[in-house]
């Protein structure tokens, strides 16, 4: 009741107004159908007139995006000014078994918790030209007060360390570091950790979330580190994403000039992003998502989107499918992913020691899990033991960066749009002969079901740049 109160005080959304060509989005349309986004864009006027009869109910603006806009308010607004009843609703979490969806229910925690209409609207038939009304689901990320030290502590035998990730992903140490590419990171949060002094790490506020630098989940400051070991001399924007607006975030990624844009993390099916996500790759954005790990994650089943999921290295160096990570094809024959980074093992993925804000709750609950899955820090130090495709994905958009930045060696300008970096990566990649993914299926000669085209290798995949 407590959360329901808080949630209550701010309810997020985001709306269309009409565009300037009078048509709606083809939202039905397959991944490579051309499409004029021009045409889709509001009409600014028009917008503005629904801008102001929003506030003049009391809600407040949040974010005026390249195609929706966002806005919060106290619920009481939604009834007496709308006409629309909220109710508290929880997250759900869908699995996949042979393409089969079926829904799976639990207790839930507080942060599944999100408010939402009795009935959805499509449309606020109170004000003139508003379109569709969207409440989204809490964001799920694929991861499994004292002095912070700026290195991780001594655990033997227990993690990869930098030097191991990079041995592992083949990265040369005479070749790119991703000097002069700017990537977006949308996360959770992005704390001012220590570890980050030599970096060019920028927490981005936005209208939605206007202190990135506090990460209490903790997850987005363990993935920033997962992409610096790769490409340490990129730029890292951090977009963070708590309130249900996952549109906003990646707009403002969009707007910031981002090249490349990585999201470890997964929501419901959401209409602003999708087309969000569409426009990106029109723009010749790399738009990478973790494909999750063991339940059904969107966007990271779209076709437009480079899906990674993961792989665990044992003692001998021999590569097997993560039993944690997603592997599986959908209705529509999309093998999900395209291709692995090091996500880790079961029960928890924890596979690389990473930095975090300190008292998060990765923070807290990796280190209370009974051993030998803990992580054995303390749960207050500023580090976590975390992996899964939400590390994975970090460090593929790592690897990209170094792509592009041989790219504009070579060009003078970039040259590389989403289907070249695909293609790369997939001829490039090792076949992963060994284990099953978390829906079971078997790794084997690229391309499998497990791991798609199997785990990146970014020497050669920067030898065909």
């Amino acid at each position: 009741m407590k959360r329901a109160k808080e949630l209550a005080t701010h309810v997020f959304f985001s709306l269309e107004t009409p565009s300037v060509s009078g048509e709606e989005f083809p939202f039905h349309a397959s991944a490579d159908t051309r499409i004029d986004f021009d045409r889709f864009r509001p009409d600014e006027r028009r917008r503005e007139r629904i801008i102001d009869a929003l506030l003049a109910r009391g809600f407040s603006l949040v974010h005026k995006g390249i195609f929706s806009t966002s806005f919060e308010g106290p619920y009481i607004l939604f009834q007496e000014h709308l006409g629309i009843k909220l109710c508290l609703y929880a997250a759900s979490l869908t699995d996949v078994t042979d393409s089969t969806v079926s829904r799976r229910f639990e207790q839930p925690t507080e942060d599944m918790l999100f408010l939402a209409p009795l009935d959805k609207p499509d449309r606020i038939v109170t004000i003139e030209g508003v379109g569709s009304l969207e409440f989204s689901p809490p964001t799920i990320y694929s991861a499994a007060a004292r002095q912070i030290s700026s290195t991780p502590p001594h655990i033997p035998n227990r993690y990869l360390d930098a030097l191991s990730i990079r041995r592992h992903l083949n990265i040369p140490d005479d070749g790119p570091t991703g000097k002069g590419i700017v990537v977006a990171m949308i996360d959770s949060g992005f704390w001012d950790h220590p570890y980050f002094a030599r970096y060019r790490y920028r927490p981005q506020p936005t209208g939605g979330c206007p202190f990135p630098g506090i990460d209490q989940y903790g997850h987005g400051t363990a993935m920033a580190m997962n992409f610096f070991v790769v490409a340490p001399d990129a730029t890292l924007l951090g977009f963070q994403q708590i309130r249900a607006l996952p549109d906003v975030a990646f707009d403002s990624a969009l707007q910031a000039g981002a090249k490349i844009i990585s999201c470890s993390w997964g929501v419901a099916p959401h209409r602003q992003l999708t087309k969000l996500i569409r426009y990106a790759v029109s723009q010749d954005r790399i738009v990478l998502f973790a494909a999750g790990n063991g339940h059904i994650q969107w966007p990271g089943n779209m076709d437009e989107v480079i899906s990674v999921g993961g792989v665990h290295i044992d003692d001998q160096d021999v590569k097997h499918a993560s039993k944690i990570a997603n592997g599986y094809v959908t209705a529509g024959g999309r093998n999900v992913p395209d291709v692995c980074g090091l996500a880790g093992r079961e029960p928890y993925g924890i596979y690389i020691l990473s930095p975090t804000q300190p008292g998060s709750f990765l923070d807290k609950t990796h280190a209370s899990l009974p051993p030998p899955d803990c992580d054995y820090t303390d749960p207050d130090d500023g580090w976590v033991g975390i992996g899964g495709t939400s590390a994975a994905t970090a460090q593929l958009a790592g690897i990209v960066a170094l792509l592009f930045e041989k790219a504009e060696d070579r060009a003078g300008k970039n040259s590389l749009d989403q289907q070249e970096v695909v293609s790369i990566l997939r001829a490039s990649s090792r076949d992963v002969f060994k284990g099953v993914s978390a829906q079971g299926n078997p790794a084997g000669p690229k391309p499998s079901i497990a791991c798609g085209f199997g785990f990146v290798d970014a020497a050669a995949a920067l030898a065909q740049v």
